[in-house]
């Protein structure tokens, strides 16, 4: 698996924003989404030519 993963401090800016809107926390999936972790072509339900 190949991961770009954001930093420590990308993720509790993010965070610390999101709670600031008194909202339920979102899915890990739109956290992902929202701070462009990258994902592998797999993960991202691409197929790859066998």
């Amino acid at each position: 698996m190949v991961s770009t993963a954001p930093s420590k401090e990308m993720v509790r800016i993010w965070l610390l924003r999101e709670l600031s809107l008194r909202r339920p926390p979102p899915d890990p999936r739109q956290i992902r989404r929202e701070l462009a972790w990258g994902w592998s072509a797999p993960e991202r339900g691409e197929r790859r030519a066998a």
